[in-house]
């Protein structure tokens, strides 16, 4: 098999790929979905999958019975590692079959590995021959460049892609530390107060002693220190809830295209940062909501 034939298929099954997600979330869901980790209408590990199993199961073609259960076992094993790469890179768990019966991981599962194997069958019996057909139509000059200009797209769509997660989970990170400084400022206030009020105390005990004056006047000062406190207390954390705020408002305004991959896996999931995509998601909601009120 040539290298234009490879990468044909490969961007052939791919957008397919793309088309079955798309109807399978509208029937399933009701709504259209763009149902890709990128942001053209492709799905690569549909391509990967189809041109693996057409590759190694070439031979087994009139053999449905070895074809479905080879089908079932490489897509099987595709989706896991697929799931499995894309969570070590990216730290984000793009879809969850935890909630299925006989699951790996919420990697993958046995409804959907058998989904897997039937959908191949179909694939190589059906529509394979089609594809090759229009394929072998246009294995020329114009469907070499067209396969290039197409593979030049592709590449430049996975990178803004992977620049968009990379660039998300810098933001992330920002967002946890401020967290953590605002954690820990709390601690430390909460330490101050407390020692603030024993030493308060102590002064007023002492002061008993003393006169009834003394005592009020002592009050005052504790109650003009914790007061005091409580003010640098409040603007502290009020900065860290702007800085928080800001880099949750550059996050969501810079990087539309995650807000898509999230349309797209809404199950979406963080490994170093759940509370904080959590918090961004909500918060574009809320925006969203907004809009629409203010619109309204």
């Amino acid at each position: 098999m040539s290298y234009y034939y490879i990468t044909s298929f490969f961007l052939f099954y791919s957008f397919l790929g793309w088309v079955l997600e798309v109807v399978y979330h509208v029937l399933c869901a009701g709504k259209v979905i763009n149902r890709g980790f990128m942001n053209g209408p492709v799905c690569p590990i549909y391509g990967f999958g189809i041109l693996s199993v057409l590759l190694i199961l070439h031979p087994f073609l009139d053999n449905i019975p070895l074809l479905f259960l080879g089908g079932t076992v490489f897509a099987t094993l595709i989706e896991l590692f697929g799931g499995f790469i894309l969570f070590r890179i990216f730290h984000m768990r793009w879809w969850d079959y935890s909630e299925e019966p006989f699951n790996l991981g919420g990697y993958i599962c046995l409804r959907f590995s058998l989904a897997w194997g039937i959908c191949i069958v179909f694939a190589l019996k059906v529509i394979h021959p089609l594809v090759e057909l229009n394929v072998t139509l246009l294995d020329g000059m114009f469907g070499h460049i067209l396969v290039l200009v197409i593979w030049v797209i592709f590449f430049t769509d996975f990178v803004i892609t992977v620049l968009t997660v990379m660039e998300l989970n810098k933001d992330l990170e920002k967002m946890n530390r401020i967290a953590a400084r605002m954690r820990r400022f709390s601690d430390g206030l909460t330490e101050k107060v407390g020692e603030g009020t024993m030493e308060a105390d102590a002064r007023i005990q002492e002061g008993r002693v003393q006169a009834a004056l003394a005592k009020a006047e002592l009050r005052d000062q504790a109650a003009l220190a914790k007061a005091e406190l409580r003010d640098q207390a409040a603007l502290a954390k009020a900065e860290l809830r702007e800085q928080a705020a800001m880099i949750r408002r550059q996050t969501r305004y810079a990087y539309m295209g995650f807000q898509r991959i999230h349309k797209a896996f809404p199950r979406l999931q963080h490994k170093l940062y759940p509370a904080e995509l959590s918090a961004l998601i909500g918060q574009a909601g809320e925006d969203k909501d907004e809009k629409g009120q203010e619109k309204s």
